[in-house]
């Protein structure tokens, strides 16, 4: 592939009225999103799209000048906010959102610049679907030139069962009014970093106009945002999988015919196992993981166990809240097995608890989606990146062949103070607008709403697992 070079604007090959068809380049809108088919499906998609009660309201309005293009959105969100008389106390963004096609899979390098038109506090850059990058504040006026690699791949998406291509690039710049000047694309020969887990380091796809708290995220799609840009990353993770799963429904295969010498798989169970007897942290748990490590390494790359992200789970104890590690013992079995086979093991478990414990309840599910106790935010999700990447960093110099990724981590603290905001409500106008999709994600839901169900539940679940595991 030779290097693919993009000019925005009335003097580039990128116009405001240039929306993407396959095969070709361009803008996603509320049109293209509507008949493209990867876009109904969040594992194939951009990350972001319309609530369906909103999916014909024209929210991604394009400008250019001579050299580049931004969107010009806020004013008709303002309107929609007013007309439904809905409108939050914070700001929510519309993404600016760009796909090309890509000749297949693999990794490039990506650059993209960019200026501010307005000051800029946090902005925000994500490709695939929702991999964030970059966040930071930029000056009125500031520009800004970011590189990063990412990964084509294909994936099994939870509803649809079968193999998807994923060729193309998507870029989405979240802010105020950043404008896009030059996105440059070439093919790069570095290591990858498989991630193999459960919901809690799955890919989500957010709503918008977008709000950090007002959504999923899982932290394999924020830690790329650590990385110095000389390792791509391939989110194999899905929800409700366990080390079982993961294998049976293909996912691993997926690794397994792609994975090359040299580089690495991150394995990251547990929530899902502790419900079930045979999956439990002293019998099909570890034997799992013991063959995942095995199989790797047969294939000249190398594995890495991370402990399971802790949940905000406590119990009332004599009046006072107590908190409640229902993963313990999962994470105690990841330190087993990377004893016994010499594998680094990277503690989120632990480094997930201890804030929680030190932030207590309360403070604690600014980072969580709204109700839930396990499921992360994107400020959650980028603060448990944090922990996995801190840990990399960490890996000691017995261990020489992870050097590489060691010297990919770029940073290991992104502060983002969380800023509580409602999920987007469907307008009374629209009230008898049924969802088109309601079946699709019907997996995940329930995956999720077993985690909404209460610490009580929970605890229940795991202890009928262990006592089933004793008969």
């Amino acid at each position: 592939m030779e290097k693919q070079a993009y000019q925005f604007g009335a003097q580039g090959n990128v116009h405001a009225d240039t929306n993407y068809l396959p095969g070709k380049f361009g803008f996603l809108t509320e049109k293209e999103r509507a008949v493209q088919p990867e876009e109904k499906l969040f594992e194939l998609s951009s990350g972001f799209a319309p609530p369906y009660w909103y999916a014909d309201e024209p929210l991604t309005r394009i400008r250019q000048d001579t050299k580049s293009c931004w969107l010009d959105s806020d004013a008709a969100v303002k309107a929609l906010w007013e007309k439904d008389g809905t409108a939050p106390a914070q700001t929510y963004f519309v993404p600016l959102c760009f796909k090309t096609d890509m000749p297949g899979e693999g990794n490039y390098r990506v650059t993209v610049e960019l200026t501010a038109r307005k000051e800029e506090e946090n902005l925000l850059i994500f490709h695939g679907c929702r991999h964030l990058v970059w966040k930071g504040a930029l000056h009125q006026g500031e520009k800004l030139r970011k590189s990063f690699t990412v990964h084509t791949a294909a994936t099994i998406p939870n509803e649809k069962g079968v193999v998807c291509t994923r060729n193309y690039l998507n870029l989405a710049v979240v802010g105020h009014c950043p404008t896009l000047e030059k996105l440059t694309i070439e093919p790069i020969n570095c290591p990858t970093l498989y991630l193999a887990g459960d919901s809690t380091m799955a890919d989500y796809a957010a709503e918008y106009p977008y709000h950090a708290a007002a959504c999923y995220g899982g932290w394999g799609q924020a830690l790329e945002l650590y990385l110095n840009g000389n390792m791509a990353v391939c989110n194999q993770a899905h929800n409700g999988r366990t080390t079982e799963s993961f294998r049976m429904e293909g996912h691993y295969d997926l690794v397994m015919e792609r994975i090359r010498p040299e580089d690495y798989f991150l394995i990251e169970f547990g929530h899902n196992d502790q419900k079930h007897a045979h999956l439990q942290a002293h019998n099909g748990y570890p034997a799992n993981l013991k063959r995942f490590i095995a199989e790797i390494r047969a294939k000249g790359a190398y594995p890495l166990l991370a402990t399971p992200i802790a949940r905000n789970t406590w119990l009332a104890q004599r009046g006072k809240a107590v908190y409640h590690d229902l993963l313990c013992e999962h994470s105690q079995a990841c330190f087993a097995v990377g004893h016994e086979l010499n594998v680094p093991v990277l503690d989120v478990h632990g480094q997930a608890m201890a804030e929680i414990v030190r932030l207590g309840q309360g403070r604690s599910s600014a980072y969580y989606h709204v109700g839930d106790q396990t499921h992360t935010n994107d400020y959650g999700a980028v603060r448990a990146a944090g922990y996995a990447a801190r840990a990399v960093k960490n890996i000691g110099h017995e261990f020489p062949e992870y050097q590489p990724l060691r010297d990919a981590i770029a940073a290991t603290e992104q502060g983002w103070e969380p800023v509580p905001a409602p999920l987007l409500a469907k307008p009374a106008r629209l009230k008898d607008r049924a969802d088109p999709n309601a079946q699709e994600g019907k997996m995940d839901a329930q995956d999720h709403q077993a985690e909404k169900d209460g610490a009580a539940r929970l605890i229940e679940a795991v202890r009928a697992a262990k006592e089933a595991a004793k008969k």
